[in-house]
């Protein structure tokens, strides 16, 4: 699955890549969805 979602600052989750397994935690606010947490799924980077 692919959703787009508003970063809280240009340089959160600065560990995390495009295409890589992650957990998060978002909330929905009055643009959409803003993630709060990011941390590599199973040990990292596949």
């Amino acid at each position: 699955m692919t959703m787009d979602f508003i970063k809280p600052h240009p340089d959160a989750f600065p560990n995390i890549k495009a295409g890589q397994d992650a957990d998060f935690s978002f909330k929905e606010g009055k643009d959409g969805y803003l993630l709060e947490n990011v941390t590599p799924a199973g040990g990292g980077k596949k």
